[in-house]
């Protein structure tokens, strides 16, 4: 009879380990939403989870519950807050690598800088873009047959810049991927030319980090040939530098 009642007070303890409890944990820095799809390969196959605001909602096992909070604790830190400048600049800042200072007042030096904050991998916009001024004219005939010329000013947005979206790793290297988005007007026609490239840089944290280079040629056209000359003064480099804040 003993041995029964054992059987059965074992048989009852593991079905009642075994039964799912629900807890919900509270998150401090990051939204539920952005941790729930990390955590979610690492769930026990009966065990769901939900994100609301700043809370998850884990249904599972108690041992189970246990180790998904310290999972969550582990990808609960604060987001890193990061400066990220850009230089447009038509000299080699690798012929200056001991300079400390970049001054971006030099008289000789045509140069343009950008500066942007946020927050670690979410897309930074940087806009590097030119409003050209294009002039609309409409001829204006009245009913008594006079002319009139009447001359309107459109302003016309090429919105070039990219997105950056950068991590600054913990060997002080930081990750950057640049989803760049290029427009020029095309002076015979009037239409917008644009091209996308996404590409990833890696590199020291808190030091110009080469990011391409703009060549502004100049197109000749003579007896319906056209040729391009480079001049060394219109070449632009632009380069990216991410500092943790």
């Amino acid at each position: 009879m003993k041995q029964f009642i054992s059987v059965v007070f074992i048989l009852f303890s593991s079905i009642t380990i075994a039964n799912p409890v629900i807890e919900t944990i509270q998150l401090n820095h990051r939204l539920a939403s952005e941790i729930l799809p990390e955590i979610s390969p690492f769930l026990p196959k009966d065990a769901n989870a939900r994100a609301h605001d700043a809370f998850i909602i884990i249904k599972a096992e108690a041992k189970d519950i246990k180790q998904i909070r310290k999972l969550i604790n582990v990808l609960d830190v604060p987001a890193q807050q990061l400066m990220v400048s850009v230089l447009n600049t038509d000299e080699d800042l690798t012929e200056h690598s001991n300079v400390v200072r970049w001054s971006t007042h030099r008289a000789r030096n045509k140069e343009h800088s950008y500066q942007v904050q946020g927050l670690a991998g979410k897309p930074l916009l940087i806009m590097l873009g030119q409003d050209i001024p294009q002039q609309e004219q409409t001829l204006i005939i009245s009913d008594q047959g006079n002319m009139a010329v009447q001359s309107t000013t459109h302003i016309l947005s090429l919105n070039n810049g990219f997105q950056a979206i950068a991590t600054i790793l913990p060997n002080n290297q930081v990750n950057i991927e640049v989803h760049p988005r290029f427009a020029e007007l095309n002076k015979r026609n009037g239409t917008v030319n644009r091209s996308e490239i996404i590409s990833t840089i890696v590199g020291p944290a808190g030091e110009w980090l080469l990011l391409g280079q703009i060549d502004n040629q100049k197109a000749i056209e003579k007896s319906g040939v056209t040729r391009y000359h480079n001049n060394r003064q219109q070449q632009q480099t632009l380069y990216i530098k991410v500092e943790l804040l």
